[in-house]
């Protein structure tokens, strides 16, 4: 029958091994520091007495320090603490260091858990407790000490203490070649980045603006001042940059691109010195993706709401519409903007409404067309770097609405003479492009204006007669005298509202 050993004997071997596990996972850690620290410092060494290094290089060695820290904590931390420690191990090892022992711990162990061991219980239960004697005699701090960890620590301090001495005597330079180590993707120029002094540094232009660099070098006029470009694209381009003198003990260079045209990176090289890279963001010109024009004619004209593309192109017919129109432009830009305004004939009619959203920038106007706005139409927009940029121009053209015309057709005589009870029936003709508004009859008695008779419109012509329109009205005189039975004389006329 097997025996479960005591719960001393079980304790002392937890933990003799919990400090092992302490252990390792001291000795892996500074060994992990160790072999970081040692290698980031020696890829700011070769930084530093090989410059200037290229990307490729900086990347390479980025990766060499990756898989020499991955390797470390796979070798010194991972692999030693996923290795499964047995209770019986411990027992063995702990007997191999007190032969006195006399491997009475490992035997308990092994029997008491053994079903088919013979082992008489009475001798079983003696080994047991002669074991639990054993365990008590150790001390885990004592068995398992750290100077193997030791080995480790004074060689990390070490280095920490030469970081510490670099940032404290060279904290600029020390810092420059620590960031380059440990990211090689970044914009942080070498330790002889301090000779370079470039004005103004990252800027942004609108496409089609010159690009000015100015480079103030405090070195040696020996030395090739090397503007080195990137593009978007990856391509690299060098150019050699002359000197214009010197100013305060710093050599002069100017770069001047007339004409920017898609965004790039750049950074100078001079000597073993390599600036910082600065950015060059070159912003689309605003202009209109799309631009259409919504005309909302006068109520009168029956015409229902219209809308075309606008035309900008030399010799379009650009916005042309009745008076009274109530146009409205809806654009796309290419990038967003901070204001906008339409003018016509340099008189400003109000600010674009701008409206941002995920598909992209969209403004929009309206204004109701006067005779007085025909001429030419700008519209402009302002980008946030400050440029003012005209987008587009086209003639804007209002048609007048001239008054309509109106011949009486019967009766054909101008004054006739009626009975009270008379009825007269009136035809008359309106000549009229656009449409009608209103018909009324205006009456005077004696003289005296009354409130005017609102009329039916009149039937408008088909085809090519639309421009004539034709009514028809009975007066009863009967009912115009009703109040005034006395009347001698009334006059009548059609007033027409277009």
């Amino acid at each position: 029958m097997p025996h479960s050993l005591p719960t001393e004997i079980t304790a002392g071997l937890k933990a003799v091994l919990r400090r092992v596990r302490r252990l390792q996972m001291s000795r892996g850690v500074l060994g992990i520091t160790c072999i970081t620290l040692a290698s980031v410092l020696l890829i700011m060494a070769i930084d530093y007495f090989f410059a200037p290094l290229s990307v490729q290089i900086r990347w390479l060695l980025f990766g060499i320090l990756v898989v020499t820290i991955l390797g470390s904590i796979w070798e010194l931390l991972l692999k030693p603490i996923s290795r499964r420690i047995e209770l019986v191990h411990i027992a063995r090892w702990l007997e191999i260091k007190h032969p006195e022992m006399q491997e009475r711990i490992s035997s308990a162990i092994e029997l008491s858990g053994n079903h088919s061991s013979g082992a008489s219980e009475s001798l079983l239960e003696e080994l047991i407790t002669e074991a639990g004697v054993d365990i008590a005699s150790i001390q885990p701090k004592l068995e398992v000490n750290f100077k193997r960890a030791k080995a480790w620590m004074w060689p990390a301090i070490s280095l920490v203490s030469i970081f510490g001495l670099l940032f404290v005597f060279w904290p600029a330079q020390t810092g420059r070649l620590f960031i380059r180590a440990l990211a090689p993707f970044s914009s942080v120029g070498n330790a002889g980045a301090f000779a370079f002094n470039i004005l103004p540094g990252d800027q942004e232009v609108i496409a089609g603006d010159p690009v000015k660099i100015r480079i103030l070098y405090q070195g040696s006029s020996k030395d090739s001042l090397i503007l080195e470009t990137i593009k978007s694209s990856g391509e690299t381009t060098e150019e050699r940059l002359l000197t214009d003198g010197q100013d305060a003990g710093q050599w002069i260079a100017t770069y001047h691109l007339p004409h920017a045209k898609e965004s790039f990176r750049y950074r100078i090289r001079a000597g073993r010195g390599e600036s910082d890279t600065y950015q060059v963001t070159v912003w689309p010109k605003p202009q209109f993706s799309a631009l259409e024009a919504n005309y909302n004619y006068p109520t009168y004209t029956g015409w229902a709401p219209a809308t075309r593309d606008l035309d900008t192109t030399p010799g379009s017919r650009g916005v042309k519409a009745i008076a009274g129109t109530l146009v409205q432009f809806n654009g796309k830009l290419n990038t967003p903007i901070e204001s906008g305004s339409l003018s016509i004939n340099d008189k400003e009619i109000g600010p674009l409404t701008i409206e941002s959203s995920a598909a992209g920038e969209k403004i929009n106007i309206e204004f109701p067309m006067n005779l007085e706005q025909s001429g030419q139409g700008i519209i402009t927009l302002k980008h946030r770097l400050g440029n003012i940029i005209e987008a587009v121009q086209f003639p804007v053209k209002v048609i007048p609405d001239k008054a309509p015309t109106v011949r009486l057709l019967s009766p054909s005589e101008l004054e006739l003479k009626i009975k009270s009870n008379d009825q007269l029936p009136l035809s008359y003709e309106v000549i009229e492009e656009v449409g009608l508004q209103s018909v009324e009859l205006a009456i005077e008695l004696d003289g005296k204006p009354q409130t005017p008779i609102q009329q039916q419109l009149p039937t408008r012509g088909e085809l090519r007669k639309k421009s004539s329109w034709s009514g028809q009205l009975l007066v009863h005189i009967s009912d115009l005298i009703e109040q005034h039975p006395q009347t001698r004389e009334i006059k009548l006329k059609l007033r027409i509202k277009d």
